[in-house]
């Protein structure tokens, strides 16, 4: 698919973006994250990465940005799920601060695919307490 996506059909990719996950919301549109290598901001030689959240229009034939993922630090997808009967989308990233060893999993936030609007999953000090079926 992402051989005909504007942007992601070259065949001798310069490193530039790599697509992390994809989940149809809609028979046409097609959501997906893409790890962006940026410039190296700290002179360190590992390369930074920054995530965007994207979706292609099957019959318009284009990719539109919805969202980015670029606070100042090392960051790359850990996540995305389309909810069903919806335009909604999940996504959670992998975050590493800078001069720590560790990364840890952001909060998750849904996506409406159509405005962009962005709702975190949980506020801080929310619990999940029971797991319903709709």
């Amino acid at each position: 698919m992402f051989s005909r996506v504007p942007g992601y059909e070259q065949a001798d990719w310069d490193g530039g973006g790599i697509v992390a996950s994809c989940q149809w919301v809609t028979s046409d549109i097609l959501a997906f994250v893409v790890n962006v290598l940026r410039p190296d901001s700290d002179g360190n030689v590992v390369p930074e990465f920054s995530v965007e959240l994207l979706t292609y229009d099957r019959s318009l034939g284009s990719a539109r940005r919805i969202a980015a993922f670029d606070q100042g630090i090392q960051i790359v997808s850990g996540g995305l799920h389309a909810l069903p009967s919806s335009r909604w989308v999940v996504t959670q990233n992998r975050i590493t601060e800078p001069g720590s060893a560790e990364d840890y999993l952001s909060q998750p936030e849904v996506f409406d695919v159509d405005t962009g609007a962005r709702t975190p999953v949980l506020q801080p000090g929310d619990w999940v307490v029971a797991v319903l079926p709709p």
